[in-house]
């Protein structure tokens, strides 16, 4: 044979191996990414309605979606959303005005107020902190911020005016003195107890320091817009928002970014109770 063909002849065998190779690794990717997909799927269809998520894997929410979510939401959703707004209520007075809207029902048509059975996101917080397990913390700590009087300024400040009107609200429209007071009973001895204790003694009109509040890795990030207003793909605000059906806490500003933030926002979307 002669050399010129046999060179021909090795050059194409290296081809084929070459393409069947090629072949092979594209089929690979392939399998996999199948793989990849089946098992996002069927982490999706485990989780619910956002309860099944594991820490470390959390979705940003917002302020009106940790609201709805605290009422709405499955009890671990519940805690989440309380971690994640205890982490920016600090002095911040327009989140802390939104809390007692949502709880007095200002905007009842984004699912807030009383639910049928009677219970506020600040009744179910109460509830939450007195069952004294692993996620009763969050809910301590929230309802610490939310009634946190600085001392460093009198009661004309404006946070202050507005923690002294969440104690009132807790006080006179939630029973949270007694319902403090059972907790206190039924946590004594440990740092939950104290923390229930705290908030007993706001209610009765002592401005107690918070005590050092809970970390925890499970905590979302906050994202910055209010997701009522603005679209949380583009940022943009417009008149004519294209709300979610089922809990009307997030507009957007066409479906195509609806079905782009879905994997977000499911995370935070709940059946009205």
């Amino acid at each position: 044979m002669a050399e010129g063909s046999r060179r021909a002849l090795i050059l194409a065998a290296v081809c084929t191996s070459l393409a069947i190779a090629a072949s092979s690794a594209a089929l690979l990717w392939l399998h996999r990414r199948r793989l990849r997909r089946d098992l996002d799927d069927a982490e999706g269809e485990g989780e619910g309605e956002g309860g099944g998520l594991a820490a470390g894997s959390l979705p940003d929410t917002s302020v009106p979606e940790a609201l709805h979510t605290m009422l709405h939401g499955p009890r671990l959703s519940r805690a989440r959303a309380a971690r994640a707004l205890t982490e920016i209520l600090s002095g911040e007075v327009q989140v802390l005005e939104e809390v007692l809207d949502e709880a007095r029902g200002t905007h009842s048509e984004f699912g807030g107020g009383r639910c049928s059975d009677g219970h506020t996101l600040l009744t179910l917080a109460l509830e939450d902190l007195a069952q004294g397990d692993a996620d009763a913390e969050a809910f301590a700590d929230f309802l610490l911020q939310c009634t946190n009087y600085d001392a460093e300024w009198d009661e004309s400040d404006e946070w202050n005016q507005m923690a002294l009107s969440a104690v009132k609200f807790l006080r006179e429209r939630e029973g949270a003195e007694a319902r403090l007071a059972r907790a206190v009973r039924a946590l004594a001895g440990g740092a939950l107890g104290a923390k229930a204790s705290v908030l007993q003694r706001r209610m009765q009109g002592e401005r107690v320091a918070s005590p050092e509040l809970g970390e925890s890795s499970d905590t979302p990030g906050m994202l910055s817009m209010n997701t009522r207003a603005y679209c949380p793909v583009c940022l943009k605000m417009c008149q004519e928002m294209v709300r979610c059906p089922r809990c009307r806490n997030v507009g957007y500003c066409t479906k195509e970014h609806m079905a782009e933030d879905a994997g977000r926002h499911h995370a935070w979307c709940f059946s009205r109770c």
